[in-house]
């Protein structure tokens, strides 16, 4: 009986030990998964952190796109180029009512005006624009009034010292050309703090 208590003892012994092993294996296998749980969560989380950072830069990146004074900044010779030709553009859409007329020195050294009428032209048809004509005349002298104020603060920075007479001229230039002077930026107004 003492072998079979032994061999019992000896079976019950590796028993234990498997049971030991299959535990420490078990124990070992789950801390695996464990850390490749952690390991995914947290690079879920980075991966949702890096998206979150992404749309946040899209927004900005879109915000600055639509930024009127950032693009004035960023790119002011584009900006007035890019006015003239609206303004141009809105122009030729637009077509004119008056007759062209020019005027000529007479004899006696006044100036008579002419009418020429528009030969050899179809008559013009209204235009889409027409009952907006008065907006749209509004709207050109501000963009005129507005690139030119641009342009008037630009010179003035490059030549600070014909400040005065830069904004004489670019005024006169800005009403001739049918636009309406805006007031000069203050270079504070410029760099908000």
């Amino acid at each position: 009986m003492d072998a079979v208590k032994g061999v019992d003892e000896q079976d019950s012994a590796e028993m234990r030990h498997d049971i030991d092993n299959t535990r420490s294996a078990m124990a070992d296998k789950l801390e695996a998964i464990e850390d490749r749980m952690i390991g995914a969560a947290e690079s879920a989380q980075e991966t949702v952190e890096n998206s979150i950072q992404g749309a946040k830069d899209a927004v900005a990146s879109v915000k600055r796109t639509f930024d009127i004074k950032h693009q004035i900044e960023e790119r002011p010779w584009t900006i007035v180029g890019g006015s003239f030709l609206a303004g141009l553009a809105v122009s030729l859409l637009i077509p004119e009512r008056r007759a062209s007329s020019f005027k000529a020195p007479t004899q006696n050294g006044t100036v008579a005006s002419a009418a020429l009428p528009l030969q050899g032209l179809p008559p013009s048809e209204p235009s889409v624009f027409e009952p907006f004509h008065e907006e749209i005349a509004k709207v050109k002298g501000m963009a005129i009034g507005f690139v030119m104020g641009l342009v008037r603060d630009s010179i003035k920075q490059s030549v600070p010292q014909m400040a005065s007479n830069i904004d004489e001229l670019m005024n006169g230039i800005t009403t001739k050309l049918g636009g309406e002077p805006v007031r000069p930026q203050s270079p504070d107004a410029r760099n908000p703090k």
